[in-house]
């Protein structure tokens, strides 16, 4: 009928005019920038055309017909433009993520690698080397025995450290990293006083019962070796205390002849990473307080920020 008898759209805009926008919204996010917005700008200005002629009504107004066509294409490029910026600023942040994915992967290679440095650095030191130096300085029978045990030692945590590693859910019962202690102290040739304190329930992880263990033995060697004076004459202390359901401080002690932390190279592995580094992949802290003269005091602890004083 509006073919037909166009005096029955007098005063009206044709139906197809609303069909415009819908088109043109269309084609922005069916194709990509180019094509939309050639196709923005042809759709209504073939309604322009269509508007004039005959058939679409040869409009008697011509400039509301334009008017029409230019309200469609400044709405046509106003969607085109904020479906495009929308467009931009998604695939900056895929990208975005893209890279901070990226950066993760890199960073934790690079910590994994880092930790297993600092493994076989640790093991190195507290196992080889120790032994070595150990043998190389015997000249008592009793040191030579001394020597020979740490080599056992140290081939069984070579051997141990092929094995796979427990699963960090595992826990073990804080005696039984009382009990290792005791052991490890019974090998040494200077006399230590042991104290176990508040062990019973306090369960922790197994990795954490590891790295104490290590921490502890290491300041037990470093003690030994290296406090100097008579052995009668410096007194050396281990401490084990359990801190709550899940939390331990130990304490190795000497009224030695001291040094300045400060002062230790870092090519000295001892202090840096078979204690602090080993302790703080751990989850724990390592703190050591000496002085030339005074002694020194090695405080483990786990978890980090546990307050390793006396309570």
């Amino acid at each position: 009928m509006l073919v037909v008898d166009t005096a029955a759209m007098d005063g009206e805009t044709p139906w197809l005019y609303y069909l415009c926008t819908v088109a043109t919204t269309a084609s922005v996010i069916a194709v990509p920038v180019a094509p939309a917005a050639a196709y923005t700008v042809a759709v209504p200005a073939l309604y322009g055309v269509v508007r004039l002629s005959p058939s679409g009504g040869a409009a008697d107004e011509p400039v509301r017909a334009v008017l029409d066509t230019l309200y469609a294409v400044i709405l046509g490029i106003v969607v085109l433009v904020i479906i495009t910026m929308l467009r931009q600023a998604a695939e900056a942040v895929d990208a975005a993520q893209e890279g901070a994915l990226q950066r993760y992967d890199m960073a934790a290679r690079q910590h994994a690698n880092e930790m297993e440095r600092v493994k076989v650095d640790a093991l190195v030191h507290d196992s080889v080397l120790t032994t070595l130096l150990s043998a190389a300085a015997a000249n008592t029978p009793a040191e030579r025995q001394l020597a020979s045990r740490m080599a056992a030692d140290a081939v069984r945590r070579l051997d141990e450290a092929a094995v796979e590693v427990p699963g960090v859910a595992d826990r073990a019962d804080l005696s039984v990293l009382a009990r290792r202690l005791r052991s490890a102290v019974t090998g040494f040739s200077a006399p230590f006083i042991v104290r176990v304190t508040d062990t019973s329930g306090v369960e922790l992880p197994v990795e954490a019962v590891d790295a104490l263990s290590s921490a502890a033995v290491q300041a037990m060697v470093n003690s030994v070796q290296h406090a100097d004076g008579p052995i009668g004459r410096v007194r050396r202390e281990l401490e084990i205390r359990g801190v709550g359901a899940g939390g331990c401080v130990i304490e190795v002690v000497d009224n030695g002849s001291g040094f300045e932390p400060a002062e230790v190279p870092l090519s000295r592995l001892g202090l840096r990473v078979s204690i602090e580094e080993r302790m703080a992949n751990a989850g724990g802290s390592a703190r050591i307080d000496s002085a030339p003269g005074r002694g020194t005091r090695v405080t483990l602890a786990w978890p980090a920020g546990l307050d390793g004083g006396r309570s």
